[in-house]
C-alpha cells in the first residue's frame, strides 16, 4: 500500500514540476582579494570566520554568509530565458582580448579561442580525456584548468553541447568542481544536459548551506533519471524536516525503507536530527556511502550541529573545509587539515591558520618534552603541526625561538608543509637579527624570508652567512650555495636572468647526496643549452639501464608534435596526462627532457621559469 502512495505522491510532483518555471542558479560574483581571511591570536575563530562574504576567484565560488546557526536563503535565481547566450557565430564581438588567451599566457603571444584544439584529433582528444587524473604538479594542472575555462568555442569536429560537458566532467575529475560551476553559468547548452547540470546545482546550494534555495530548486526540477529518484526522495525527506514538517518527512522517509533502501548513514543522520542528537556518527569500511549524496549529508550534518567527516572535506573542500574549521563538534585534527587544504587553496591566510594552531588544547609537558609527544601523537602531522607550532610561539628568546622554529621547519619539510610553515612563522622571525649567537640558523632564516617575498631581509641574512661563516669548518657550504640559487632564481626577472643563474650555478657544481637531483639539474640545463646554443661541456651521466618508467610513445609523440605545431591545448592535456600521479625525481630524465623542450618551443615559454622552479622545489635542489 505504502509503495501504491509512494507513486501517486511521485505523479502529483511530477504534474506539479511540469508546470513550474524552471530556475538557473545565479552563482555569486566578487574579487580574490576579499577571500582572505585573517584571525587574531585573541580572535574568536568563528566569529570572524562567519563574516566571510562569497566571493569568485578565477571562477571559484565560496560560500556566503557561512554561518552553522541560519539557513541563507538569499541566493538569486534568473530565469532560463534570461540566461546570457554565448554563441560564437551569432555575437563574435563577446569574444574579447581577454578571452581569447590563457591567463598564464604572455601578452605578446595572444591565443585566439577558434586556434584552441582546432588541429587536434576528435578521437585522439576523447582518449586522452577519458584517461585524465589529478597530478602532481601544480603548474601543469593550473595551465589545464586556465584552459578548459577560457576555451569558449567548440572545436570543428565536436558539437557545443557535447565540448562544454566534456570539460565540466574534466574540471570535476580535476577536483575543481567550483570552477567547473563557474564555467557551467557562461554556457548556452545547458539544456542538453539539464538533468546532469541541475543535480551540480543543487549540490553547490547544499554544501553551501542554502537549504532554504536548494529544496526550492529541488521542487523546480524536471527529474527524469530513475537512477536519481532514491536521492530525490531523500531531498525532499530532509527538506520537508528542515520545514518543521516532521510528519510528511516521516512518512517519505517510511516509503524509503519500504523501497529496500540500504543507505544507513542517512537513517542515522536522520534519527539524530530527530533526537537533536550531536553524537559523532561513525563510518565503518562497509557502510553504505553514495558520493552523490554527499552535498545532501553535508547539509544534514550542518543543520544538527552534527561532527562532519573525511569524505566531505575531500568530496568539497572549498565550500566544506571552513565548516568542518568552525564545528566544534568536529575532531580536531580533521578540522587542523581542513585549514591546511583551506590555506592551500587561499581561502584562509596564514595568520588564520597561527590562530587554529594556538586553539589546541596541550599540555605544558607535551610542549617541554616535543620529542616524546611526536612520539605519542603516532604520525598525527595536523596535531604535530600545531604542537611544534606552539612550541616555538612560547619561547621569548631569539635563540630558543629559532631552535625550536628550525625544529618546526624540519618536521614540515619531511610531509611537503615547508612553504606553509615559513609562511605561518613569519612574524616570529621578522624582527630577529642577525648575531653571533644566531649565526647557526641565518641559512634557515634566509630560506624562509626567501619563500615569504622578503628579499631584503633573506639577504642580509644570506651575506651574514657568507661573511661570518665561511672559514666554519663545519659549515655546510652546499647549503649557501642552495640557499642563493633560490633567492637568484626567486628573484630574477626576465627568462633571459632566470636561465643565466641556472647556467652559472653549474659553475658552484653542487653535489648532492642523491644522484636524481644532479641527474635533474644536469637533464635541464641540457635543455637549455641546446635551446640557446650555449657553449657548455656537461659531464655525462652513463648508465646502461633505468628503472623509471616512460610514457607511451603514442603520448610522447603527442608532446612533441603539439609543440611542432604550437598547439597548446593539446601540448597542455598531454603533458598533463603524461605526468600523472609521478612526482619529479620519479620522472624519466628523457621524459624530462621532452616537457620541458616542448613548453620552451611554444607559447608557454614564459610559464618555463614556474615550472624549473617547481621541479627543483619538489626535488629538494634548492
Amino acid at each position: 500500500m505504502r509503495i501504491l502512495v509512494y507513486f501517486v505522491l511521485v505523479f502529483f510532483y511530477s504534474f506539479q514540476i511540469s508546470s513550474s518555471e524552471i530556475k538557473i542558479i545565479n552563482l555569486h560574483s566578487g574579487n580574490i582579494q576579499d577571500n582572505e581571511i585573517t584571525l587574531k591570536a585573541d580572535d574568536d575563530i568563528s566569529d570572524i570566520i562567519k563574516e566571510t562574504n562569497a566571493i569568485e576567484s578565477d571562477g571559484e565560488f565560496i560560500a556566503e554568509d557561512i554561518s552553522e546557526d541560519t539557513i541563507n536563503d538569499s541566493s538569486e535565481t534568473i530565469n532560463e530565458d534570461d540566461q546570457e547566450e554565448i554563441n560564437t557565430d551569432e555575437n563574435p564581438e563577446i569574444l574579447t582580448s581577454e578571452e581569447n588567451q590563457i591567463s598564464s599566457l604572455s601578452s605578446d603571444d595572444v591565443i585566439t579561442v577558434d586556434s584552441f584544439w582546432e588541429t587536434s584529433n576528435k578521437e585522439d582528444l576523447d582518449f586522452l580525456f577519458n584517461n585524465i587524473k589529478i597530478n602532481n604538479s601544480k603548474t601543469l594542472s593550473d595551465l589545464l584548468v586556465d584552459n578548459l575555462q577560457q576555451t569558449l568555442a567548440a572545436p570543428s569536429f565536436y558539437e557545443q553541447k557535447d565540448f562544454d560537458y566534456l570539460r565540466i566532467k574534466t574540471l570535476i575529475k580535476l577536483g575543481q568542481k567550483q570552477k567547473a560551476l563557474s564555467f557551467l553559468k557562461n554556457i548556452s547548452t545547458y539544456n542538453d544536459y539539464k538533468n546532469y547540470y541541475d543535480f551540480l546545482n543543487l549540490d553547490y546550494l547544499f554544501t553551501t548551506n542554502d537549504i532554504s534555495e536548494a529544496c526550492d530548486f529541488n521542487e523546480s526540477m524536471q527529474n527524469s533519471n530513475v537512477e536519481k529518484n532514491n536521492l530525490v526522495l531523500k531531498i525532499n525527506i530532509f527538506c520537508n524536516f528542515a520545514r518543521n514538517q516532521v510528519e510528511k518527512a516521516d512518512f517519505l522517509n517510511s516509503l524509503l525503507i519500504d523501497l529496500n533502501d540500504n543507505d544507513e548513514y542517512f537513517q542515522q543522520i536522520y534519527l539524530s536530527l530527530k533526537n537533536n542528537s550531536t553524537d559523532l556518527i561513525s563510518l565503518s569500511d562497509d557502510s553504505f556511502f553514495e558520493n552523490d549524496q554527499l552535498a545532501l549529508y553535508s547539509a544534514m550534518l550542518r543543520l544538527g550541529n552534527l561532527p562532519l567527516n573525511q569524505k566531505l572535506l575531500e568530496f568539497d573542500p572549498t565550500n566544506l573545509s571552513l565548516p568542518i574549521i568552525l564545528s566544534p563538534s568536529t575532531d580536531i585534527s580533521l578540522r587542523l587539515k581542513a585549514a591546511h587544504k583551506a590555506y592551500e587553496i587561499g581561502i584562509i591566510d596564514a595568520e588564520s591558520l597561527s590562530a587554529l594552531y594556538r586553539s589546541v588544547d596541550f599540555s605544558n609537558d607535551q610542549l617541554n618534552n616535543s620529542k616524546q609527544s611526536i612520539t605519542d601523537l603516532n604520525g598525527n602531522k595536523e596535531l604535530i603541526m600545531a604542537l611544534l607550532f606552539q612550541k616555538s610561539n612560547i619561547q621569548l628568546l631569539p635563540i630558543t625561538r629559532l631552535d625550536s622554529l628550525t625544529e618546526f621547519w624540519n618536521y614540515s619539510k619531511k610531509i611537503g608543509f615547508e612553504k606553509m610553515s615559513y609562511d605561518v612563522s613569519k612574524d616570529l622571525i621578522k624582527n630577529i637579527n642577525p648575531s653571533e649567537e644566531l649565526a647557526e640558523y641565518s641559512l634557515d632564516i634566509a630560506r624562509a624570508n626567501i619563500h615569504n617575498n622578503d628579499f631584503d631581509i633573506a639577504e642580509k641574512w644570506i651575506l651574514f652567512a657568507e661573511n661570518y661563516l665561511i672559514d666554519d669548518q663545519n659549515f655546510d657550504n652546499n647549503n649557501l650555495k642552495s640557499v642563493k640559487l633560490l633567492y637568484n632564481l626567486k628573484t630574477s626577472i626576465s627568462n633571459q636572468d632566470f636561465i643565466k643563474v641556472i647556467i652559472e650555478n653549474k659553475l658552484f657544481e653542487i653535489k648532492n647526496d642523491h644522484v636524481f637531483q644532479d641527474e635533474i639539474l644536469n637533464t635541464i640545463i641540457q635543455v637549455i643549452i641546446e635551446e640557446k646554443n650555449i657553449s657548455i661541456q656537461l659531464e655525462e651521466n652513463k648508465k646502461l639501464f633505468d628503472n623509471r618508467s616512460m610514457p607511451s610513445s603514442f603520448l610522447i609523440e603527442k608532446i612533441k608534435n603539439s609543440a611542432e605545431k604550437n598547439n597548446i591545448s593539446e601540448l597542455i592535456l598531454s603533458s598533463h596526462i603524461s605526468i600523472n600521479d609521478k612526482k619529479w625525481q620519479e620522472i624519466h630524465p628523457y621524459h624530462l627532457k621532452i616537457l620541458i623542450k616542448s613548453i620552451m618551443k611554444t607559447d608557454l615559454d614564459n610559464v618555463f621559469k614556474e615550472l624549473i622552479i617547481e621541479i627543483l622545489e619538489e626535488s629538494k635542489i634548492i
